[in-house]
């Protein structure tokens, strides 16, 4: 990374990226939340591209009409860098809103930004109050139409591999009778691997899988249906990094 570009990233990117949230957020708790998704969404979309932008990354996404119609759904992603930060937001379908795990509810600035968005924070430590957290959003994808973005590794990967699937998506899937909607990305661990602190210049590839039905899924089988999952998508990222070679 040029040090051009890296004090336009700290030095007037974060800066940027503090003022801008502050007025969006503003704006979603001035509406009551009412509009939330209406604002933030596309609020997300111009400050992803904007920080990709000035981190010198570009995208490239692959089969991006399978997020176009807003309709209940969950949409799963593999955690490979802090790039996902950025990329993620400039996918994000209409109505989208993410999970986030409940110590950012402590954390200044994130936890005003993640309650203005309408989106939810669950305790993963309290089984029960997980559980209900999950069909919390599961009732929320119906009655707003709306997309739930979820990590299912649940933090990302120290060694570029894919780490194990926990069951929290795919549960609230079942729950909901929703289709997942799969996303993989190729090279952002390696122009941001974990404990870096600049990325490096160069391209994201991105993939929209088919979506999968859950409709004839069972919690006896639920591990062997997240497993084949997790394979789907593990030779997805593998063929397209062999692609973008």
């Amino acid at each position: 990374m040029t040090i051009f570009r890296l004090l336009i990233l700290h030095l007037i990117g974060w800066p940027l990226t503090i003022v801008y949230w502050t007025v969006v957020v503003s704006v979603s708790l001035l509406t009551l939340r009412k509009f939330a998704s209406e604002i933030i969404v596309p609020a997300a979309h111009l400050w992803g591209r904007a920080m990709l932008a000035v981190s010198g990354v570009a995208v490239e996404v692959e089969n991006a009409e399978l997020l176009k119609q807003r309709r209940p759904r969950v949409l799963i992603f593999n955690h490979q860098s802090a790039l996902d930060l950025f990329w993620v937001p400039r996918i994000a379908p209409s109505g989208s809103f993410i999970v986030a795990k409940k110590e950012l509810k402590y954390v200044p600035g994130f936890n005003i930004a993640i309650w203005g968005s309408k989106s939810i924070f669950i305790d993963r430590k309290d089984h029960e109050r997980a559980l209900q957290s999950l069909r919390n959003v599961a009732e929320r994808l119906i009655d707003e139409r709306a997309t739930v973005i979820m990590a299912p590794e649940g933090t990302r990967t120290r060694d570029g591999l894919m780490r194990p699937f926990k069951k929290g998506p795919f549960r609230i899937a079942m729950e909901a009778g929703v289709d997942i909607y799969p996303v993989v990305v190729s090279g952002a661990y390696s122009l941001l691997p974990r404990g870096g602190l600049f990325p490096r210049r160069g391209k994201l590839l991105v993939r929209c899988l088919q979506p999968i039905d859950v409709s004839n899924w069972t919690l006896d089988r639920l591990d062997s249906h997240i497993e084949e999952v997790r394979r789907l998508m593990i030779a997805a990222c593998d063929d397209y990094s062999s692609e973008g070679s």
